[in-house]
């Protein structure tokens, strides 16, 4: 069974950029901000990684994050923050919660981002 990514950014690109990089190896679902991205997960019981913006409309990826852990049955859902934000209290704000495993800085190389999620797929 193929395993399932959630990938959320507000721009059509940079969702298209990360599924040709995955290469068509997972079945892939897209949301276009943060609001979204909380439906679909509630929605769709069988994801296995969110792959998320932090600057978006509606929510931003820090406050999704933020909604995740108070819910359990999203807040086991392996969790890669892909962004532009450097800033050290963002990361830090998101690393107390176990499920988010990663955090990659825009704009991302296809063998960076498969490294990461086979890592967390243990693949």
């Amino acid at each position: 069974m193929s395993k399932k990514i959630l990938i959320v950014d507000d721009s059509d690109t940079a969702r298209l950029t990360v599924i040709n990089h995955l290469g068509g190896n997972y079945e892939v679902v897209e949301a276009t901000d943060g609001l979204d991205a909380l439906n679909k997960l509630q929605e769709i019981k069988d994801i296995d990684l969110l792959i998320l913006d932090v600057n978006m409309p509606e929510l931003d990826g820090i406050e999704v994050v933020q909604e995740m852990a108070k819910r359990d049955e999203i807040k086991k859902v392996w969790t890669i923050m892909l962004t532009t934000e450097t800033n050290p209290r963002m990361k830090d704000a998101v690393r107390v919660h176990n499920f988010v495993r990663c955090w990659i800085i825009k704009p991302v190389t296809e063998d960076l981002l498969k490294a990461a999620v086979k890592k967390i797929f243990k693949e």
